[in-house]
């Protein structure tokens, strides 16, 4: 359990996770979702049910000002703490929600370990995904390198001609897996201390 939290820390500020923390610390029966300022004229977008937990939809802020999609379930007629399972989203810019059910692998998993672990869980959308504001594309590899300090420290050390090689590559690529593989490739350089010119 230990790694989850270690894991978590790194991928979240401690403002967020201390909101999400007050979430499923405490029951809130029946509690009603707060819409996003701009969502109010949109129809009901189609939520995730569950026979054995229920969703708490809500909102935090990220130190840009986005306004963040939250989902927290609680095992139905839970009383006091439950264990926590932290979800964190990879490179993709895809919702951690799934209202239309098992459509992948990890779909699957989530969705499952939510109605039958007993545990309850705590999801996020990235900035521009799903009913979060912001605007994912740019937020992919600003994010990554704040999750990796190694990574990050070197990147401000480039000159401008590798800084701009990297950001190039990564803003030209024209398919999202192959944006969040290049992403993935520079994070891994950059921590290994590897730049493209020398």
């Amino acid at each position: 359990m230990e790694n989850h939290k270690l894991t978590f820390a790194g991928m979240l500020t401690f403002a967020l996770a201390a909101s999400l923390c007050a979430s499923l610390l405490s029951p809130r029966a029946g509690a009603a979702r707060r819409p996003h300022p701009s969502a109010q004229e949109k129809p009901a977008p189609v939520r995730e049910r569950f026979q054995n937990a229920e969703v708490i939809y809500d909102w935090v802020s990220n130190k840009r000002g986005d306004k963040l999609r939250t989902f927290i379930t609680r095992p139905k007629n839970s009383a006091g703490k439950v264990p926590a399972i932290f979800f964190v989203g990879w490179l993709s810019c895809d919702s951690m929600e799934y209202a239309k059910g098992e459509t992948d692998g990890f779909g699957a998993l989530m969705l499952r370990l939510i109605e039958q672990s007993g545990y309850a869980t705590a999801r996020m959308d990235k900035p521009g995904v799903g009913e979060s504001s912001g605007n994912c594309a740019q937020a992919d590899f600003q994010s990554e390198l704040e999750k990796n300090p190694t990574a990050k420290d070197f990147f401000a050390t480039l000159n401008s001609q590798n800084r701009f090689a990297i950001l190039f590559r990564i803003q030209t690529a024209k398919k999202p897996e192959t944006r969040s593989a290049r992403i993935q490739k520079f994070i891994d350089m950059l921590t290994r201390h590897e730049k493209i010119y020398p």
